[in-house]
């Protein structure tokens, strides 16, 4: 979650619900992105990336059910 309010701040407690259930990692995914293609592209890069040097899976797209 940004630090900037980029995201809603309204989803912490739903996240932290989910942590109380029992999860050990909880994360947001955005449903959409409002920026240009450029930066679409360079997201999406970043998360490739970082699924790579993680040992959790990362979901790039939204989920279809939660």
């Amino acid at each position: 979650m940004d630090g900037d309010l980029q995201d809603p701040p309204e989803a912490i407690p739903d996240l932290w619900t989910r942590y109380r259930d029992g999860f050990d990692v909880v994360y947001a995914i955005r449903a959409s992105r409002p920026e240009g293609p450029f930066k679409r592209l360079a997201y999406s890069a970043f998360y490739r990336l970082l699924g790579l040097a993680v040992s959790i899976p990362i979901r790039r797209t939204p989920a279809t059910s939660v």
